[in-house]
């Protein structure tokens, strides 16, 4: 009844969703660079202070310096790449989903960003498939259901990840705090000292940790109003092309601004997403079948 799922599998459609992973690649390349700052680094400095006492005064000032750096450097470059790939990532959903492009909002990615970025790309294992994006059920849809439907599993997955991941660093965080002013404690130190000299070595890793939890958690929640706003235009069949794409905005604001999620969260909650993901399509045609179901094809 729709074109989604075969539009989706276009080759220069699939070009752009490689594009759009070598671009995400490359930014959490730098949020793993981030995090060693914030982890490993932080520790050992914090480890430093408290078992060599004569490199206090420098393992604060080490703290302050990597969060700075962190601040300026590291958090800007991975932001810009952030926008580059939600930029391809758009161009993928206006081309699949037959949107009309933004331009006030949205700038266009030249043809020579996405060749660069697509070659760039590399999926030896098959574990992040480009192949089939949106489910392919939805192909029986008509064309405005089944593009709200498709936006709506879109936010639904990244939601899921952002809630799970938003709170791990956190609770690592507060762990690891515990546990060097506990040793500090049982070495008889002063709190001054503890907190000058093992606790501001941290301090990387407590603003890594509080942006994120901030950022996932506030765009889950944004999302989850998304969801809301669909199924509300659902239940009234308010599926014209303009609702999608105000809903597309929302989608391409909350890539931009929002933190990355690593990997392996979601190879982790692969499994399960997809199989919920394939649930919820069914009983959506199941619905969509029903004798007194009214069709809105705009």
């Amino acid at each position: 009844m729709n074109s989604i799922p075969t539009a989706q599998n276009a080759p220069e459609q699939l070009q752009l969703l490689a594009a759009q992973r070598a671009i995400y690649s490359r930014a959490k390349t730098i949020l793993a660079t981030q995090l060693i700052l914030a982890l490993p680094v932080a520790i050992l400095l914090s480890f430093a202070a408290l078992y060599f006492p004569a490199s206090r005064p420098y393992t604060g000032l080490a703290g302050v310096v990597i969060a700075t750096f962190d601040a300026v450097i590291l958090t800007k470059w991975q932001a810009s790449l952030r926008k580059a790939a939600a930029e391809v990532q758009e161009a993928f959903d206006c081309a699949v989903l037959g949107l009309p492009w933004n331009q006030v909002k949205v700038k266009k990615p030249s043809p020579e960003t996405i060749a660069e970025w697509s070659q760039r790309y590399s999926d030896p294992d098959n574990s992040a498939p480009l192949r089939d994006w949106y489910r392919p059920e939805f192909g029986e849809l008509p064309v405005g259901i089944a593009r709200l439907y498709c936006q709506r599993s879109n936010i639904v997955w990244d939601a899921r990840q952002r809630r799970i991941y938003s709170r791990i660093l956190p609770f690592m965080a507060a762990g690891i705090c515990v546990l060097v002013v506990t040793m500090g404690l049982h070495w008889q130190l002063t709190m001054a000292t503890i907190v000058l000299a093992a606790v501001l070595p941290l301090a990387p890793l407590f603003r890594l940790s509080y942006r994120d939890y901030q950022d996932h958690n506030g765009a889950a929640n944004r999302q989850e109003e998304i969801i809301r706003q669909i199924d509300g235009a659902l239940e009234r069949e308010a599926t014209d092309a303009s609702f999608a794409r105000a809903v597309q905005d929302e989608i391409y604001d909350y890539r931009v601004r929002s933190g990355l999620v690593f990997d392996w969260v979601f190879k982790v909650l692969r499994k399960s997403s997809e199989d919920r993901a394939k649930g919820g399509a069914q009983r959506v045609l199941a619905e969509q079948r029903r004798p007194d179901k009214k069709r809105n094809v705009t």
